[in-house]
Formats: structure tokens, sequence, C-alpha cells
């Protein structure tokens, strides 16, 4: 995942016992936009049609609580956030009906649900998206 999808590289100098430590521009998630990575999801779960499920990686850790692994409530602000400025906001220019905040719903999997490890990252569902939204939420810029 990291070096065919995300072609990142960890930072060699920096260790940790969650995984792999990437240099980032900001302590914050999502706030320098190098410091992030909006994919496709390659195993999206069975959604019903029009759903697109995108991953946000992050290379900067998101805080989880120490008991459940679950995101404190300054992540899930900082989250929520995001989410808002990303991805919801596009699509109220997209679209001439209401609702798009109900339409793009997220969520970060418990330490102990996450198949992939050690790298954050959180799931965005969005309905009906228009395709060229899709694909500029997820251009690489970086690449």
């Amino acid at each position: 995942m990291i070096q065919e999808r995300l072609h990142w590289t960890p930072d060699p100098t920096r260790s940790s016992t969650h995984g792999p430590v990437f240099a980032h521009e900001s302590a914050t998630p999502f706030a320098a936009r190098g410091d992030y990575a909006v994919l496709a999801n390659d195993w999206p779960y069975g959604f019903e049609a029009g759903i697109v499920h995108l991953l946000v990686w992050s290379k900067t850790p998101i805080a989880v609580d120490e008991v459940r692994g679950d995101v404190t409530a300054e992540s899930r602000r900082v989250i929520e956030e995001f989410v808002e400025g990303f991805f919801v906001k596009p699509l109220v220019g997209a679209a001439a009906a209401g609702g798009e905040k109900g339409r793009v719903q997220w969520f970060k999997n418990w330490v102990s649900l996450q198949s992939v490890r050690g790298v954050d990252h959180v799931h965005v569902l969005v309905k009906d998206a228009p395709e060229e939204l899709i694909e500029r939420w997820t251009a690489r810029e970086d690449l």
C-alpha cells in the first residue's frame, strides 16, 4: 500500500511502535495538502449503487484513545471539519438539490478493526458524486 499506491517513503530516522512514521508538514491531520492522499478504496465494502468508497490516508498520525482505539474528541472535530470542507462544500457547488451533507459519511475503524494498520486513514462514503469531483478529490499532485 505504502509503496505501490501512496508512493510514500517512511522516515528512517524516526520510529514508532504503531507502524511507519512519515515526514509531514503539519502536526494537525489534513491541514497540509501534501500530508494526505485521497484514493478510491481498492476493496470497497458492498454498498448500494451510486456510493463511492474513498480512503483518506494521512502521513500525520490521527490521535485515538488508548482504551478503545477510537478517535479522540479533538480528532473527530478535525476530521469532521476536513470532510465538510473537502467533500461536502464541493458537492453543494455541484448540485442543485439540498441535503449534500447527508450524502457524505465518514468513519475511522477502531484500531482493533483496521485491516491496514500503521498508516492512519479515514473512510469516506459519498452518494451520487459527479465523476469530475471524484477525479478532483483523488488527483495526486505529488506524483
